[in-house]
């Protein structure tokens, strides 16, 4: 097993499918769907759920990732001005020696080809693409249209409304207490969720201090919340993630979670219960795919 630092570059759901990237020259014909919320605190994780229909070719990526193959647009409702995010891989590519795309730094952009009718489900945080570059807390309060873009298949989402909220004193006491130990010391109002999920032990949420924040504010950590309590060894049963909320729109992710922490505990029929959910929903069927050796579901559990 390749001994690789997972809050660096390993995605959370065993993402990674066998196969070599495909370029695609013209726009596919595919569709990107985005879920998301409508409303959303600043300085807070953003999590969409991105959800391919094919044919398309599709970036590989997870909350994880801050490197993902993928362009988010936020255009205000009422003026011109358009808000770009991205990740450093996703600024310029070029082709590798073996036909797929590489990055300005010599990194593969990893791809998948989904053929039609076949659907893909994603996870990205909208403010850990801003790795390096001005951050998601620059944009000012107010109503947005948020879409997606994937760069490589020239194919761009509808657009999702969002009213974008300043913070309050007690999420901006939160965001504080978060952001030392979650930032590079040059750019120290940037929070890197990835890295917060990710990251060495020794860089801690207060979850406990969720309960004082707004309402959009709530909503936004709860999976993050979810997510970290098993990275840290808090939570390693269902029983005990059931007991945790996640928004609506998130819902089959954490679904997803129970069944892999059902598998990853030996739960008798864990997987055939999870094979019948992929049967159900299968834009998670590519999270089945081999992986590239230390991709397990998190850190702390094996899978």
């Amino acid at each position: 097993m390749l001994n690789v630092p997972r809050w660096i570059t390993l995605p959370l759901f065993s993402l990674i499918c066998q196969g070599a990237p495909i370029s695609v020259r013209a726009q596919d014909p595919g569709k990107i769907v985005i879920e998301g919320p409508h409303r959303a605190i600043q300085g807070f994780p953003l999590v969409l759920r991105i959800v391919a229909r094919g044919p398309l070719q599709v970036p590989m990526t997870s909350l994880y990732d801050v490197n993902a193959d993928i362009h988010v647009n936020l255009s205000q409702k009422k003026g011109d001005k358009t808000y770009k995010f991205y990740a450093n891989a996703s600024m310029g590519f070029d082709r590798s020696p073996e036909g797929g795309h590489i990055d300005r730094d010599g990194r593969e952009l990893v791809n998948n080809r989904i053929g039609d009718k076949e659907e893909m489900a994603i996870l990205v945080d909208v403010p850990s693409l801003n790795y390096g570059r001005a951050n998601f807390l620059s944009v000012p309060p107010g109503e947005y249209l948020l879409s997606v873009t994937f760069p490589h298949a020239k194919k761009t989402s509808e657009a999702l409304a969002l009213e974008l909220i300043a913070p309050s004193p007690a999420d901006r006491a939160f965001l504080d207490e978060v952001v030392e130990p979650a930032i590079l010391p040059r750019r120290r109002e940037v929070i890197l969720w990835t890295w917060v999920l990710g990251g060495p032990k020794s860089w801690r949420l207060p979850v406990s201090k969720t309960k004082e924040l707004l309402d959009p504010a709530k909503g936004q950590m709860q999976f993050h919340v979810l997510v970290y309590q098993i990275e840290k060894g808090e939570v390693r049963t269902r029983q005990q993630a059931a007991a945790y909320p996640v928004p609506k729109y998130l819902e089959l992710e954490k679904q997803w979670v129970l069944l892999k922490l059902d598998r990853a505990n030996k739960v008798a029929g864990a997987e055939q219960a999870l094979q019948a959910f992929v049967e159900t929903h299968p834009e998670f069927r590519w999270r089945l795919q081999p992986a590239f050796p230390g991709s397990n579901l998190f850190q702390n559990i094996a899978d």
